[in-house]
């Protein structure tokens, strides 16, 4: 039985996990992958692995290769970018400080780098 099909982990849309779950085994892998290997991975047939990567592809989240393996494309990186641009850094390391208080028993310092400035808290 897969992990996505435990009932501890049951997923209300289990096609969305699924697609989640390769890209996150592209991402982790050094190499190209070949849909026998992402199918084995998630453990669910080369015809639903085929799907997904289908859809992954036409949506621009990876790319097929002349050789069949898939790799993610730089549209991933939207994502993240999207993320970083709205994450307060500085707040979130006070944040961590309020809540583990070791670290800020330990002088705790955070520095930023903008151009030639550099801008640091404790």
């Amino acid at each position: 039985m897969s992990n996505l099909d435990s009932p501890a982990i049951k997923s209300i849309a289990p096609a969305l996990t699924r697609g989640l779950k390769v890209l996150e085994y592209i991402a982790r892998s050094d190499e190209r992958q070949t849909l026998t290997a992402i199918a084995k991975e998630l453990e669910i047939a080369m015809s639903s692995a085929h799907s997904l990567c289908k859809t992954l592809q036409a949506d621009g989240y990876i790319e097929r290769f002349s050789d069949g393996t898939f790799d993610l494309t730089l549209k991933v990186l939207d994502l993240a970018s999207s993320k970083i641009n709205k994450y307060d850094l500085v707040q979130h390391f006070y944040d961590s400080c309020d809540e583990i208080p070791i670290i800020r028993e330990n002088a705790a310092v955070i520095s930023v780098l903008d151009g030639s400035d550099v801008f640091w808290g404790c």
